[in-house]
């Protein structure tokens, strides 16, 4: 299977709206298409029961003796692994990549995986958190196998000549410290917290300098699971909430809506550190910390789901620990704002932006991931999917998906293990800050 020549890769022809997503599928495909050259690709429109037994004689025709699925809500593909079973189809191996919606759509992956009992299953996650998340819910109610393959990130080259010419045309001169967010601004990526934190700091050179560029679009993602009523309500609430701060905090923090691919570059390739603090209940990745850190930014980020497996470098990845209480998160202050003025304080040469970008690239660029891709698919899966459970493995399922989406404590306590041994000292105990977590 080192080619790739037995193997069909399948994915959804119209993927999620989110921007994020829409990177995300395009890279995968860009590395399979590098890592498999001989495999057949199929982009697929939701499957109805006609539509799947065309696509199952097509990959008969094409002599298929693997299937790889891709894509936001993979579950759309039972109907095509419903067929497969129906004729007893020769195909026996079935690969997996689990996205970022899988918390949301628990439920339907009894569904996808019951008509391949007795078929090889591999799950890819893109993280070792997603991995613990993946094997303490679903591995409760089947068997299979599962690996971590992180997800490709784009790369672009690192200047210093770049990097000036880009903050210059953001308006910083060489004495402003720049700190950016990428990504949506939502609930539970607590960008509130952030600005009070920026805010409550008292290092004199920090509060003269700082400058914080927010990249990126207001939405109400999850809003079913948490206290919004209505589409716009979180907007409209973090504008008052906004309008209340100091004009002279106001004037620090810039609204800089949708950037496309290059301007997000231009942003990250400026910004003297990334800053994320999100808890977001399906943070199993990181996509804008990662890009950040392959154009050599240094980063700070809470310890929570996919985000420690980035501290594979210490000199470039801050992560501030999270700690759940009854009713709420907290997520430490005090590390926050030492590692804040450190990197206030000491500036970075070109060259350790440089050397930075080459070690995250050489880990999350598409080259790197197709390298990876096609170490798996020509390895042999190992386990038979089987199920563990009596009776419907959909209905088990739906017992555990509302708590894991509306109680963000419910990964904390999935990660657990992980998270004592990575990332929560047991020594002297931080000041914290309580997050809302937005129960009712």
């Amino acid at each position: 299977m080192t080619n790739g020549s037995d193997t069909a890769v399948l994915s959804l022809a119209h993927p999620a709206g989110w921007h994020s997503f829409r990177l995300i599928y395009s890279g995968m495909r860009k590395a399979y298409k590098r890592a498999l050259p001989c495999a057949r690709f199929y982009e697929v429109d939701m499957l109805r029961a006609t539509a799947a037994k065309d696509l199952v004689k097509k990959l008969q025709k094409s002599g298929a003796r693997r299937l790889v699925f891709y894509g936001h809500s993979v579950f759309q593909f039972t109907p095509l692994l419903c067929e497969l079973r129906r004729i007893q189809s020769s195909i026996d191996d079935f690969v997996f990549h689990v996205d970022g919606s899988f918390s949301v759509n628990l439920a339907v992956w009894g569904g996808l995986l019951a008509p391949l009992e007795g078929r090889r299953v591999l799950i890819l996650v893109a993280s070792q958190a997603q991995r613990i998340l993946v094997e303490k819910t679903l591995g409760h109610v089947f068997e299979f196998q599962i690996s971590v393959c992180p997800l490709p990130v784009r790369s672009h080259s690192v200047s210093a000549k770049v990097r000036v010419a880009n903050r210059s045309r953001l308006g910083c001169d060489q004495n402003d410290f720049l700190l950016t967010y990428v990504g949506r601004i939502s609930e539970q990526k607590n960008i509130e917290l952030l600005i009070d934190f920026l805010k409550r700091i008292r290092d004199r050179r920090f509060q003269a300098s700082w400058k914080l560029l927010i990249a990126g679009t207001f939405d109400d993602h999850t809003s079913n699971h948490l206290p919004f009523k209505w589409m716009g309500e979180y907007f409209l609430q973090f504008r008052h909430w906004f309008s209340s701060l100091p004009e002279a905090t106001q004037a620090r923090v810039h609204f800089l809506d949708y950037q496309n691919a290059k301007q997000v570059a231009d942003l990250l390739s400026a910004a003297d550190v990334y800053v994320n603090l999100s808890t977001l209940h399906d943070e199993d990745f990181g996509l804008a910390p990662a890009e950040a850190l392959c154009l050599g930014c240094p980063t700070i980020l809470t310890a929570w789901g996919g985000f420690h497996d980035f501290k594979i470098d210490p000199q470039s990845v801050a992560l501030v620990p999270v700690r759940a209480n009854k009713k709420n998160l907290e997520i430490g202050y005090s590390t926050f704002q030492r590692t804040i003025i450190q990197r206030c304080k000491s500036r970075e040469r070109a060259m350790e932006r440089r050397r930075r970008a080459n070690t995250f690239q050489a880990r999350y660029s598409c080259v790197a991931v197709a390298r990876l891709y096609k170490k798996i698919q020509a390895r042999k899966i190992l386990v038979t999917c089987r199920q563990k459970v009596n009776g419907d493995p959909s209905e088990y399922l739906n017992q555990i998906q509302p708590a894991l989406c509306a109680h963000r404590e419910v990964y904390f306590k999935a990660y657990q293990g992980y998270w004592r041994k990575k990332a929560l000292p047991k020594k002297r105990p931080q000041k914290t800050k309580q997050v809302k977590c937005g129960l009712p």
